[in-house]
């Protein structure tokens, strides 16, 4: 009788305990679930983008709905020179907890705050390269495969025609049985989403030495009645056309002063690489030939290397100008330029 009543003691204090263990976890949730999901996004994506990655930041919280994204780096495939195809200093999401128990997804707010995006001219093909990694598709680098002929598809299917002629066709029994057994969807209703805010600032565009700034806006009302304001939700693919007309209503609204802003901005630092590239290469070959002396072959090399060097920088600067002055031209009327 005393073994039945020790064994049922520990029992129930193990139980105590293990509740009480549970407890404090999900109390603590907030302090180690970022951490956690910190560590398995550095291990996971890099397998998928077939990239380097680095997430130094990660926060998050269950009960708020409060997510901080911070000191994240997506590199660039191996075959670009430049390192990062992405650097991101901040990013949030906030969202009702309560709305992911319901039909609609609340979303209060999406801010990135501090973003360089590193774009391969013309087409962007180190995003293009990442995006292939990761859906499986082909790669810029991989050969063509070869048309099959319609002889050729033809010949193909011959024999899988010739095979189906032979099968018996399914009777009207098991085509109902067939209907039957398929889930029906019609009853299902799709989730919808109401989005606040999106609010985007510091987000500069990079290609080679120039940098061309964006100016900071904010989508608002995603889900929302114009007139009244009340949430009526949207799906996912409404919402996301939204967030497209809003995007392409301030590129119209900003198109006139954003051009002739980032043409200056273009030209200016166009100038100021060419003219601290040449001084900085100038100063290298007076310390260069004072320290050499009076040997003239060194000297000539050091000349020789210096001025292909600055014909190179010169050569990469054009390309950005060119590369930019390309992409302003999209944004803004073409007469304004």
């Amino acid at each position: 009788m005393r073994s039945i009543r020790k064994i049922l003691k520990v029992m129930v204090w193990t139980f105590v305990w293990a509740l009480a263990l549970a407890v404090v976890l999900l109390l603590a949730l907030p302090l180690w679930i970022g951490p956690v999901g910190k560590c398995v996004a550095n291990a996971v994506t890099p397998g998928i983008t077939k990239t380097d990655f680095n997430l130094g930041h990660l926060a998050l919280n269950p009960y708020s709905g409060h997510v901080e994204v911070g000191d994240m780096q997506l590199a660039n495939p191996m075959n670009f020179t430049v390192k990062n195809a992405l650097d991101l200093s901040s990013a949030t999401l906030d969202v009702a907890p309560l709305s992911f128990f319901s039909d609609t997804y609340h979303v209060k707010e999406v801010a990135i705050d501090g973003m360089r995006i590193y774009l391969d001219a013309p087409d962007a093909a180190n995003f293009v390269q990442i995006k292939n990694n990761v859906t499986g598709g082909k790669r810029a680098d991989e050969p063509e495969s070869s048309p099959v002929s319609a002889t050729g598809a033809a010949e193909a299917t011959a024999p899988q025609a010739s095979v189906a002629s032979h099968e018996p066709a399914a009777s009207a029994a098991d085509r109902t049985a067939a209907e039957n057994a398929a889930p029906d969807t019609a009853g299902v209703k799709e989730k919808r989403i109401v989005i606040d805010r999106i609010t985007v600032k510091n987000v500069v565009l990079q290609y080679g030495p120039v940098s061309v700034p964006l100016p900071e806006f904010a989508i608002r009302d995603i889900g929302r009645d114009p007139q009244t304001g009340a949430a009526t939700g949207a799906t996912w693919t409404e919402a996301g056309l939204a967030i497209a007309a809003q995007l392409l209503d301030h590129a119209q609204g900003l198109g006139k002063g954003l051009v002739k802003l980032s043409r200056k901005s273009v030209a200016s630092l166009a100038d100021a690489t060419t003219n601290t590239v040449a001084a900085g290469l100038s100063a290298i070959t007076n310390f260069t030939n004072s320290a050499v002396g009076d040997s003239g072959s060194v000297t000539g090399k050091v000349d020789k290397a210096v001025r292909k060097s600055m014909k190179r920088v010169l050569k990469e600067t054009d390309k950005a100008v060119k590369f930019l002055n390309n992409f302003l031209d999209g944004l803004g009327p073409k007469s304004e330029k």
